[in-house]
């Protein structure tokens, strides 16, 4: 009877134990390594950067390199946002069909692609939103001085 007992709490035990570390690996994969003004950058962040630049580039950054691309970008999009000026999820959708037509294949394929090389759509992705709201902030600020002083409340051309 204690046999049955002590092996049914075994079986317990490691059956939270297995359910608590499956569970536990997605949050450890979001640990915030970095925040920035109410944003932060994750440890999956940081790893899919990486990959995506070794990709793209040929090289790895250092931990260090990636970091600040990530924060940079953040700051990118929120500086956009801070002035109206959105990026809406059908000019990164064109821009990612572009990329890849460029490459010779479809959306798909592209995405695909980097699946086999480790690196998740959204990362690409995210680079691009934030190279869209550059793009548009320095467009914006470039106007005459007089539309400089109201920001518009968003972007008339982001459909």
């Amino acid at each position: 009877m204690l046999d049955a007992l002590a092996t049914r709490r075994s079986w317990s035990f490691a059956t939270v134990m297995l359910i608590g570390s499956v569970l536990a690996g997605p949050a450890f994969a979001q640990q915030v390594v970095r925040g920035i003004d109410g944003e932060f950058i994750t440890e999956r962040e940081i790893e899919q950067r990486s990959n995506l630049t070794r990709l793209s580039k040929g090289k790895t950054h250092s931990r260090e390199e990636v970091i600040t691309e990530l924060r940079n970008e953040k700051l990118r999009v929120r500086e956009a946002e801070k002035f109206g000026l959105e990026v809406t999820n059908s000019e990164v959708d064109e821009l990612y069909a572009n990329l890849a037509s460029r490459m010779r294949l479809t959306a798909e394929q592209l995405t695909q692609q980097l699946a086999r090389s480790g690196v998740d759509v959204d990362t690409l992705k995210h680079r691009i939103r934030a190279d869209i709201a550059r793009q548009k902030y320095q467009r914006w600020r470039h106007q005459d001085p007089p539309l400089r002083q109201h920001p518009p409340l968003r972007d008339r051309n982001s459909g």
